[in-house]
């Protein structure tokens, strides 16, 4: 029961990052909230199916077993560097919420952008001011508030609302370079999966064909 209900708080989660959409802006919260999920031990406790004893040896041992599991999300994700997770300022629902935290982490990112030699510290001003003009567009806009990543995309919002906007320009100039980052690698690996298949098709119609020729 454990390791079913430990299955269904990390499946969803490995499930939404096995997509080609950017999805950077949302990994540090997701990751968050999956290192919170204590749910099962709770619930074991309430239905009075575990002792006291029991549920503290359970959960010394659901504490290692998610250590173990987290850390190795952690050691495949980039959630480790200060830019990804103040990439959480690209997430449309904070845009529309917490503009003053999004200023923040926008000023964190320029900040290592400058530092990286990507973009000129002049630009900068005029990026966090356009920056803090959209939070205000975001705001008045449902589409930011109920948007939803399992189902839609942060790239054609932005697109759509910032780049086709002369007013956002420079900041569009910096959400673009920031939302081409990878947060994994299921793209490559699907590549690798579809060469193989073709690879053992070519065989297989090679062997064929040697068979006939006999």
């Amino acid at each position: 029961m454990i390791f079913n209900s430990i299955a269904r708080e990390i499946t969803p989660f490995l499930t939404l990052y096995q997509t080609d959409k950017p999805m950077l802006p949302f990994l540090s919260e997701d990751m968050l909230q999956l290192m919170k999920a204590e749910a099962c031990l709770n619930q074991l406790r309430s239905d009075k199916k575990v002792s006291e004893r029991e549920a503290l040896e359970l959960k010394k041992e659901c504490k290692t077993f998610l250590n173990t599991t987290l850390s190795k999300l952690q050691s495949k994700a980039p959630v480790n560097h200060q830019l990804v997770r103040s990439m959480q300022c690209l997430d449309p629902r904070r845009m529309a919420l917490s503009k003053e935290a999004c200023l923040v982490q926008m000023k964190r990112m320029l900040h290592h952008l400058v530092e990286a030699n990507h973009i000129e510290e002049s630009i900068c001003d005029d990026v966090l001011r356009e920056f803090a003009n959209f939070c205000d567009f975001a705001a008045l806009q449902a589409t930011f508030r109920e948007f939803d990543p399992k189902t839609d995309r942060v790239d054609t919002l932005l697109y759509e609302t910032m780049g086709t906007s002369k007013s956002f320009a420079n900041v569009w100039h910096v959400v673009k370079m920031l939302l081409v980052l990878s947060h994994g690698q299921a793209s490559v690996k699907r590549g690798f999966s579809i060469n193989k298949e073709l690879v053992v098709h070519q065989i297989q119609i090679q062997n064929f064909a040697g068979q006939r020729m006999k």
